[in-house]
C-alpha cells in the first residue's frame, strides 16, 4: 500500500487496489493508514464484501468500485494444493491451539499483554498451545516478566508452509494477524482474532470466527475458556462463501475497465 499507491499515482498510471475498502476504524493501526491513501488514489478498487464497499461509498468513492471475493483465500488454495502435500511437517500427536500474537497494540502495553497471556493460558489447561513466537513478542514477554507454562510450546518464527501445516492440523487458532483470517477460513479451522477493532466484522458477525477484545481483562480469558468443542463446531458449520477464481474474475473487470 504504501509505495505502490503513491509511487503509482505520480507516475500517472491506473492504480487498481485489490481488498480495499477494509476498515478496521482505528487511524492509529498503520495498515489502516496505508489503505485509506491507496483506496482515495486507485482508479479501480475490489472491495472483497459488502461492508467495504459501503466503506468505501461514504468516503465517497463510488466510481470504479467493485465487489469480488478474497484474493488471499485463492492463493492460499493455490499453496495448500501444491506445497503442503510435498512438506514434511512434524505436528504434535495431540489436539492443539495454533497462537501468533505480535502487534504493536497488543504487545506494547503490559496490562494488554497480560490479559493476552491470561487467555492463552486458559486455553493450555486442558490442551496443548503451539505458540511460534515473533522475536518482538518474546523480548516483551520476558521485558514484562510475564511467564508462560509449559503447556504452551514456544517455537521460533515458522516458514509459510510449514505455518500452513500447523494451522491445518489445529482445533482452534488464536491470533491477531489479518492474513490468518483466510487461511483459517480455508482449512476450516475455528479462529480467535485477538484485537479490539477488526476489518473482518462481517465474518464476525456470521459466526465464522470471533472476536476476542483484550479490554475485557479477566473476561478475555473466560471467553476463551468458553471455546468449547460445540462452539468450535458451530463456527466450521458456516459456509464463507469465498470464491476460488477470484483473481480471473478481478482480472476480466480490468480489462472491461481499459477498454
Amino acid at each position: 500500500h504504501l509505495g505502490g499507491g503513491p509511487a503509482g499515482a505520480r507516475l500517472n498510471l491506473k492504480l487498481v487496489h485489490i481488498e480495499s475498502g477494509a476498515r478496521c476504524h482505528d487511524k492509529r493501526v498503520p495498515e489502516e493508514q496505508n489503505r485509506i491513501m491507496a483506496d482515495h488514489l486507485a482508479w479501480m478498487n475490489f472491495a472483497y464484501d459488502e461492508e467495504s464497499r459501503l466503506n468505501l461509498e461514504r468516503e465517497g468513492l463510488v466510481q470504479g468500485v467493485r465487489v469480488q471475493s478474497n484474493t488471499a483465500y485463492a492463493a492460499v488454495h493455490m499453496i495448500a494444493a501444491k506445497l503442503l502435500p510435498k512438506a514434511k511437517v512434524q505436528l504434535p500427536p495431540e489436539p492443539y491451539v495454533l497462537c501468533t500474537i505480535h502487534r504493536a497494540e497488543n504487545t506494547n502495553d503490559k496490562k494488554v499483554m497480560a490479559h493476552i497471556a491470561g487467555a492463552i493460558e486458559g486455553l493450555a489447561r486442558d490442551r496443548l498451545v503451539i505458540f511460534p513466537i515473533h522475536p518482538r513478542t518474546k523480548k516483551l514477554l520476558g521485558t514484562y516478566k510475564i511467564r508462560l507454562s509449559e503447556n504452551i510450546r514456544l517455537l521460533p518464527p515458522m516458514d509459510y508452509v510449514t505455518f500452513l501445516a500447523h494451522l491445518k492440523g489445529a482445533q482452534l487458532a488464536v491470533s491477531d494477524s489479518g492474513g490468518i483470517v483466510d487461511e483459517s477460513v480455508y482449512f476450516n479451522v475455528p479462529l480467535a482474532v485477538v484485537r479490539e477493532n477488526s476489518e473482518r466484522n462481517q465474518l464476525i458477525r456470521a459466526g465464522k470466527i470471533i472476536q476476542l477484545r483484550p479490554s475485557l481483562g479477566a473476561g478475555l480469558a473466560e471467553a476463551a475458556l468458553r471455546l468449547n468443542p460445540s462452539a468450535l463446531e458451530a463456527m466450521r458449520r458456516v459456509q464463507a462463501g469465498f470464491d476460488l477464481d477470484c483473481a480471473q474474475k478481478i482480472s476480466s473487470d480490468i480489462r472491461d475497465g481499459l477498454n
